[in-house]
């Protein structure tokens, strides 16, 4: 397939071009290994585009697309891991930590149906704090916390369920105690060593 991004990676109708293409070759979806096999050569490319901008919007929703066109349960495992080595290379990369969650959410962020698990939001959330703890000026991660939170929160409201109620404020209420200890990591911390004012964001989770 010639039609290529590498030049005008920002060129959005570049991108839904070579978008239409590829869904003649995805056609009929099928799980079988000549359609993953495409998938994962169109993903490798998505990740040398990336390479060069790690924020490229057109990019990262072009490999949003592809997985849940595809819809394989490896991609989806996959990209989580692939969302993981993005923030580690950029803590700071908003798009990376918006990919790990749509990624865990198999692309129905938001879904009723896909709510992550409680042991899922519990490991989210561990993981989201201790990238905090790293840099607790970051934005990210805690936009990040506050994503699985919420979506605990509003999901078990809905189903006015009072066990699952219950179980959900524990996970609130963790999440509370947790931010608190890194808050005060920071306030511990000498005064070289951070920047100077309020973490606005970690203020902002708690």
């Amino acid at each position: 397939m010639h039609c290529s991004c590498t030049h005008s990676p920002k060129n959005y109708q570049i991108w839904y071009h070579r978008r239409a293409l590829l869904e003649f070759r995805f056609k009929p979806v099928k799980p079988d290994m000549d359609v993953l096999s495409i998938a994962t050569k169109e993903l490798d490319y998505v990740d040398r585009v990336l390479c060069d901008d790690s924020k490229n919007y057109h990019a990262w929703s072009h490999r949003q697309w592809i997985l849940r066109t595809i819809n394989n349960p490896q991609l989806w495992a996959d990209e989580i891991k692939y969302a993981h080595a993005m923030i580690l290379k950029d803590p700071r990369n908003n798009s990376a930590w918006n990919q790990r969650y749509f990624a865990l959410h198999r692309g129905e962020v938001g879904a009723f149906g896909d709510l992550l698990s409680f042991d899922e939001a519990d490991e989210q959330i561990n993981y989201a704090i201790e990238c905090a703890k790293l840099d607790p000026y970051n934005e990210s991660p805690w936009r990040y916390l506050m994503g699985v939170v919420t979506e605990q929160w509003r999901h078990a409201n809905k189903r006015g369920d009072s066990g699952e109620l219950a179980k959900v404020n524990e996970l609130v209420k963790e999440s509370i105690t947790r931010t608190k200890e890194t808050q005060k990591i920071l306030n511990e911390m000498p005064v070289d060593d951070k920047p100077t004012g309020p973490c606005a964001n970690l203020l902002s989770a708690l």
